[in-house]
């Protein structure tokens, strides 16, 4: 079995039992999944950023930030894809799971400088959100909008 492999998610966990590191893998597919690697790593290191926010605004472990409620669509029941999150084999292509996969090893490692420039959110370049509106951009990569609310 390659490194890789060994984070695909578990079948017999639940999505609250999968480890760190397939969290962090399952959101970036989700949510980046046909993004160029530096937009993925983008979306890692938004749930680094949060993390090392040290705060329960945003949770205070990996698990805690990257499934807090209505953070990440890709986890929100009404979006639909949490099953297709469980079979990322059969829902795209093997290199599509690798690539998020080194993305999100980047960010959990911190291997690399940080692409999102300290961001703290991001939404789709297709017109900001209410939420965004009070918000500093910090980078904009392939249709993906980053801010923070920093000073």
């Amino acid at each position: 079995m390659t490194q890789w492999q060994k984070f695909l998610p578990d079948l017999s966990q639940s999505l609250y039992q999968q480890k760190e590191l397939t969290l962090l893998t399952m959101c970036i597919w989700g949510e980046a999944r046909g993004c160029p690697d530096t937009a993925q790593r983008a979306v890692g290191f938004v749930i680094r950023n949060r993390l090392d926010c040290g705060s329960a605004r945003f949770g205070l472990t990996w698990r805690e930030v990257i499934l807090k409620p209505c953070q990440f669509s890709t986890f929100n029941p009404e979006v639909g894809q949490l099953e297709r999150l469980f079979h990322p084999l059969e829902n795209d292509s093997e290199q599509a799971w690798k690539s998020c996969y080194a993305s999100a090893l980047i960010a959990y490692e911190t291997l690399y400088d940080d692409p999102s420039g300290r961001a703290l959110f991001y939404y789709s370049g297709t017109g900001a959100p209410v939420w965004a509106r009070a918000m500093r951009e910090t980078v904009r990569l392939n249709g993906l909008v980053f801010l923070t609310d920093q000073k």
